[in-house]
């Protein structure tokens, strides 16, 4: 995209026509010349709207330079073209008449004149506007990315025995199996693919930039790499600190890795302030810029390495590793099939050699946490609606578990309550599959908001399955207190006793809950929405019975018409009183449904009806009461009679209707049909993007780049114009408005993932890649091409180029802003070379690393003494949030008095290199 600027920006060159050569004349001091002869220099190279036209430098008698330009045979000055405003070095502006800055806008003649305060109105509408349909177009360039990372293939692995030794046949030779295994290393995926989906914008931006350009630098492009790192790091990671209801926690599961992105993202801004600012002091030379990128390769390398556990102490079989499916244990259903699995249970690799906790436990929260591409759809159909039928179904696909023929050992529920007068609480472990050999397995009580010593007494131990054993259990000690509190809860977590023994963790990790017996309890749903399809016959609701659940207590439940379903025709109206006895925590309501009632739903326009679910009237009166969901909504998805969901064309034909419908517009909000009609246009242009069935998802990925390459030039262009018209310098405007703009759908996407997984990773854990990749590509790519450019000018026979890159150097940094900077650096690079002035974007990245790092600090703390990054009891959430949100504002705030009143800050330049 960015080459693409650079010879669209040369091909409207060519519309100024032939200019007469320049003879040196000079004018008087009031006069203005006559025609171009008379003029000093002729900047005609940036020329890129008006036919006929050219901005004009030239110096009079008393060596006074003067800016003017040239238009249908005139030499008119700025003061003439702009009343005033674009005078002096805001001449060039890019809201100027046929200012620098934008490569395609302005495109209405005569725009100049307009009212500016009118017109940077227009251009703030413009640039949401514009922010949206990025944002729609990201969202189907990450359905490419999901498909191009969920392939699998079949590969040939060595089986082992449960010593950890390859298993041969008679002859002695190896046995092998075929399993089926991801193409992509998650973590490696998460880091490139995924990090690059989610960063298109800023990294297109730069690129853009500086190609169009003519390989000269920018501040928008990398001022919104750092702006946009400083959003994700602090006020996104503020956000969903407290986005959890009150208590509860999220911790950060593959921690190594995001321990690695941390330190290079930070290493990454540290890098570049290097060297801008102290390497070679403004100017990015070659080595500098190869280094840059090639930190890309290297940190993906290194992820993956952390990722398969190659800095543990312990013996891994990596090629045993490979072959084993996280979704099902598919490999060792194959090898079974075939026949190859040996009877005391061992499968191939052995599945618990170096890292049984970390796979297992990944493989038994995956189903409930989806990928990052999936939170980021359901951003997008968040801010834009409706809602997409593909997400609904990949929503779908997602909640559904699969049968499992493994031999493994779980707990026998991901949930366990208990009084706070039960004494010994008991924890049930099952084992399933093969049970012919013996097998250890240790436990580890964890805190979450119940301490050990203060609400439980902490316990470890180990429990032995001898042969044919299927069920053991373990007992953790509760302690009583006198006051009521609310709910708590601390987690237990199993692990193999020794990586040779060959099984599966499962389950393997359970949250306790102590519930206060001085409190009858409060009654809610367990979901704020319950989602159903149209060929299922019941609906079944969870009521929840929290805070307490001492004696018998009762709530009435009813089911209420207000939706499009009606009662009688597509659910059984009930009304029913439900009894909890003591101690008590949950209760399940069904609904029959009837999906004979949908033969009169015009399923053009309403592909979902919906009802509610109502509790009132809880007993015991004065002590149980009603939590925050005792009102629900159920809503019920139409599917064909093959159970697939009604609309599901993946064509691109299904592409365009999707786009067009607005999903039940007789119950969609003023706010949701607004949002469908503004972003229409946009979903009309992601329509164009091919659907993933097309090679994988390689050419929606293509596809969609070029797009959002296209919108993301108007960005920049929209972003310049607007801080000219309010004189709003690019670097602030890059890290206040710019980056808040391509960071939003990240933000919802984040605290979507927040609420929903059982884990950081997809909230939080994934910031840190993103922020690296940022630097790595978004910054490494542009200034690698660019600095290869300037690199070869200065081979003989350019002399012209070089001299015309001085004159933009002497243009661009004037002695009045940057005193004598333009000249030392002609001086030091008479041939060229990559300028990058440090100043605000040097600064900007000295202040967001050390801020960055007292973050991760914070966040490290909140995990050694909370037991998550995420969460915990709402004082401290607010007050964590607080926290991060205060730094937020300090790197605003500094960064943007160090553009506006530099003088007040240390000069960074005394401390560079030459």
């Amino acid at each position: 995209a960015g080459i693409g600027a650079a010879f669209g920006v040369a091909l409207l060159c060519c519309l100024v026509g032939d200019l007469p050569s320049v003879d040196g004349q000079r004018v008087g001091p009031n006069e203005r010349p006559t025609d171009l002869s008379q003029v000093d220099y002729i900047v005609n190279e940036t020329s890129t709207k008006v036919a006929g036209w050219a901005q004009l430098e030239w110096v009079d008698t008393d060596n006074v330079r003067h800016v003017g330009h040239w238009v249908d045979g005139k030499v008119l000055k700025p003061e003439e073209m702009e009343k005033g405003y674009c005078t002096g070095s805001k001449a060039f502006g890019s809201c100027c008449f046929n200012g620098e800055g934008s490569f395609i806008l302005p495109i209405i003649a005569g725009e100049h004149r307009w009212n500016r305060g009118f017109r940077a109105f227009v251009y703030l509408m413009g640039l949401f506007w514009v922010f949206l349909g990025v944002s729609v177009l990201c969202d189907a360039f990450m359905n490419g990315i999901e498909a191009i990372t969920s392939q699998t293939k079949m590969k040939k692995v060595p089986m082992y025995d449960r010593n950890g030794h390859k298993k041969v046949d008679a002859s002695g030779k190896v046995i092998f199996t075929e399993v089926e295994t991801e193409v992509w290393n998650p973590s490696v995926a998460n880091l490139t693919l995924m990090a690059l989906g989610s960063s298109t914008p800023e990294i297109l931006l730069s690129v853009i930039e500086t190609g169009g350009s003519g390989f000269y630098s920018g501040n928008l492009g990398p001022g919104t790499v750092v702006g946009s790192a400083a959003f994700n790091l602090l006020l996104i990671t503020a956000l969903c600190i407290q986005a959890l209801p009150d208590g509860e926690l999220r911790k950060i599961e593959k921690y190594n890795v995001f321990a690695l992105t941390a330190v290079h993202s930070v290493i990454a801004y540290a890098w570049l302030c290097v060297i801008v600012q102290f390497s070679s002091m403004n100017i990015v030379q070659l080595w500098e810029a190869a280094v840059t990128l090639a930190f890309m390769p290297y940190l993906t390398l290194f992820v993956w390495a952390a990722d398969r556990n190659w800095f543990k102490s312990h013996q891994i079989y990596p090629e045993a590793e490979e072959g084993y499916d996280e979704e099902g244990a598919e490999a060792a259903g194959a090898a079974t099939r075939d026949g190859n699995v040996d009877k005391t249970g061992s499968t191939e690799g052995g599945i618990e050699t170096g890292r049984s906790f970390d796979r297992a436990q990944a493989a038994s929260v995956r189903q409930v946490n989806p990928s990052r591409a999936q939170r980021r759809r359901e951003a997008m159909r968040f801010i834009s609606a409706p809602q997409s039928v593909q997400v609904m179904q990949a929503t779908r696909r997602q909640s559904a578990g699969g049968p499992d023929d493994h031999a493994e050992i779980s707990f026998v529920s991901a949930k366990f309550q208990f009084m706070e007068n039960v004494g010994d609480a008991t924890i049930g472990i099952k084992r399933t599959g093969p049970v012919n050999f013996p097998v250890s397995i240790s436990w580890q009580t964890v805190d979450g908001t119940a301490k050990a010593g203060e609400d439980y007494e902490e316990g470890s131990g180990k429990v032995e399955f001898e042969e044919g054993c299927h069920y053991k259990e373990i007992a953790v000690r509760i302690l009583e207190d006198e006051e009521w509190n609310e709910d708590k809860d601390f987690t237990i977590s199993l692990k193999m006793e020794s990586s040779t023994d060959v099984i599966k963790l499962g389950l393997a990790k359970t949250t306790v809950t102590i519930i206060d017996i001085d409190h009858p309890g409060e009654f809610c749903f367990n979901e704020s929405t319950f989602m159903f399809m149209s060929s299922d016959s019941k609906a079944i609701l969870a009521i929840e019975r929290r805070l307490g659940s001492a004696g018998v207590a009762t709530v009435k439940f009813k089911t209420l018409d207000g939706g499009t379903a009606e009662a009688g025709k597509h659910y059984e109206s009930v009304s029913q009183t439900v009894t909890f006895q003591p101690d008590q925590a949950a209760a399940f309501i069904t609904i029959p449904l009837k999906p004979e009632g949908w033969a009169e739903v015009d399923a053009e326009h309403a592909t979902t009806i919906r009802f509610f679910a109502e509790l009132e009237d809880p007993t015991p009166a004065g002590g149980a009461t009603l939590g925050k969901n005792s009102k629900v909504e159920v809503l019920v998805r139409m599917v064909d009679a093959a159970g697939e969901e009604d609309g599901e064309d993946e064509s691109w034909g299904g592409q365009f209707r999707l786009a067009l419908t607005v999903e039940n517009p007789k119950e969609a909000s003023a706010g949701e049909l607004t949002m469908h009609y503004v972003t229409v246009v946009w979903k009309l242009l992601a329509a164009v993007i091919p659907p993933t069935s097309y090679y994988n998802g390689k050419l929606t990925f293509v596809v969609a780049l070029g797009l959002i390459g296209l919108v993301t030039t108007f960005i920049n262009d929209l972003a310049s114009i607007f801080g000219c018209l309010v004189d709003l310098e690019d670097s602030v405007n890059a890290i206040t408005l710019v980056a808040l703009g391509t960071s939003l759908p990240d933000t919802f996407a984040s605290m979507m993932a927040a609420r929903s997984d059982t884990n950081a990773d997809n909230s939080i854990g994934n910031v840190t890649g993103s922020n690296s990749v940022n630097v790595f590509l978004g910054i490494g790519l542009p200034w690698f091409v660019a600095a290869a450019y300037w690199e070869a000018l200065k081979a003989p026979g350019n002399e012209a180029a070089n001299a015309a890159w001085a004159k933009k150097i002497l243009r661009s940094f004037p002695d009045k802003e940057y005193p004598g900077v333009a000249s030392k650096i002609i001086e030091e690079n008479p041939t060229g070379a990559f300028v990058v002035v440090g100043g605000s974007l040097a600064f900007n990245t000295l202040i967001f690393s050390i801020l960055a790092i007292v973050c991760l600090l914070f966040l490290y703390v909140r995990r050694v003494f909370l037991g998550g990054e995420l969460g915990g009891p709402k004082g401290i959430q607010l007050a964590s949030s607080a926290f991060l949100m205060c730094l937020w504002v300090i790197y605003i705030l500094i960064s943007s008095l160090q553009v506006y009143h530099p003088e007040w800050f240390p000069d960074l330049s005394s401390a560079g290199g030459s």
